[in-house]
């Protein structure tokens, strides 16, 4: 009797409910012992924007405070800017890990804007307004130093350079007709000019300088 009695207690069955209830607890904790554990890795192997004192640097690259304008190779180790003085402009190139400065372009009674290197960073375009010529002018320029070369005629903003170089684009103020303005791309040296949008005042894509 004693032995029938022990037998028929011995087992307890845990309703089904319930273990369903303690898997699903068990992989949710699982998952999130992963998750931490995959964050702890991550942040341990990622480098910091500001590096492992966790501030940020800051560095004065000119310091004659006539800079107006200025642009950064696309490695990052040049540095291209514009000098205004006296109402004379030129522009200079300070290589960043040497720390040495050229003058690319001498000053000259003319206004600078729109600096940009080339893809490769052997070269850099600009444009100048002059009284001679108003409607704008594209140079390019060896970051070796020489003499600037003149690509185009009528130009109204920055250039931007298709990935492999070959193009450029730009925009136009008063192109095709007055009151216009004009998205433009052209070869590298200026040849096969194409417009590819032009809007009508009031819209535009760039205030005529």
């Amino acid at each position: 009797e004693v032995r029938r009695k022990m037998n028929d207690t011995a087992v307890v069955e845990v309703p089904r409910r319930q273990r369903s209830r303690n898997l699903l607890a068990t992989a949710v904790a699982l998952v999130l012992i992963a998750a931490v554990g995959a964050a702890w890795w991550m942040n341990r192997r990622l480098p910091t924007a500001t590096g492992s004192s966790g501030r940020v640097g800051i560095e004065r690259l000119t310091t004659t405070g006539t800079a107006i304008d200025a642009a950064i190779s696309p490695d990052g180790r040049q540095l291209a800017w514009v000098e205004s003085a006296g109402g004379m402009e030129g522009l200079r190139l300070r290589g960043l890990d040497q720390g040495q400065t050229i003058e690319l372009v001498a000053a000259a009674a003319v206004g600078f804007w729109g600096i940009s290197f080339t893809p490769d960073g052997s070269r850099v375009f600009y444009a100048t307004k002059s009284a001679q010529s108003p409607a704008g002018r594209l140079f390019e320029v060896s970051v070796q130093g020489g003499a600037p070369m003149p690509v185009l005629d009528g130009i109204d903003s920055t250039t931007s350079f298709s990935r492999d170089g070959r193009r450029i684009a730009f925009y136009r103020a008063g192109f095709p007709e007055p009151g216009k303005t004009s998205l433009l791309t052209a070869d590298i040296d200026g040849n096969s000019l194409r417009a590819l949008l032009s809007v009508q005042a009031p819209e535009f894509f760039v205030p005529p300088f």
